[in-house]
């Protein structure tokens, strides 16, 4: 003899299997997963019968995270160019003789006539081969704004006591040698060099 069951136990059971007559009709129960998880996100909770579960939370959108980096703005060559056009220098090696008797000038052109814009430089060292090297500071340091399209010659002295020679001298005196001045002009380094021979006074 069947007897019929009382709808709160239905519901009960319900809940183990997965399916079970109830007055009359079969009633389906299914385990519903939970929600998918949203990209970054949580997953939602199991839901019971039809309901589904909960639905994840929305990952937050990717982004680049990638170190921002400014792009260095390149620095166009300049148009300026040095040539060495004479070189007046000579040792004093009458006696006494001084710790530095290298002295006189050197004539360089700074040639900005292809140049679209106002431009300088900087020397940065001089030096001698002699063949051992010689050396020393030039003044002035610069050659002063050379406006575009303009040629000007500048007569650099160099600066009394400022030499530095490892061989003594007076040795040097009349060896030919190559003189190599070098600019910073607009942050690149440029070079000039001219084949010559220190005058000689005893």
């Amino acid at each position: 003899m069947n007897h019929p069951i009382h709808p709160a136990t239905c519901l009960i059971l319900t809940l183990f299997t997965s399916s079970l007559a109830c007055g009359g009709s079969v009633v389906t129960s299914e385990q519903s997963t939970g929600g998918s998880a949203g990209a970054g996100g949580s997953a939602g909770s199991g839901g019971i019968s039809s309901k589904g579960g909960s639905g994840g939370n929305a990952g937050a959108g990717g982004v680049d995270a990638g170190p921002s980096q400014d792009a260095a703005a390149d620095v166009a060559p300049s148009a300026l160019t040095m040539t060495i056009l004479g070189i007046e220098m000579w040792m004093n090696c009458m006696p006494a003789v001084p710790p530095d008797p290298l002295g006189g000038t050197i004539t360089v052109r700074y040639d900005n006539s292809l140049g679209s814009a106002a431009a300088f430089a900087t020397i940065t060292q001089a030096q001698w081969a002699l063949p051992a090297t010689y050396s020393f500071e030039l003044e002035p340091k610069e050659s002063g704004l050379i406006p575009a399209g303009k040629v000007v010659d500048v007569a650099h002295k160099k600066v009394a006591n400022s030499g530095k020679v490892a061989a003594s001298p007076c040795s040097l005196c009349g060896q030919v040698g190559s003189l190599s001045l070098t600019w910073n002009v607009n942050g690149q380094t440029v070079s000039a060099s001219e084949v010559g021979a220190p005058g000689c006074a005893y």
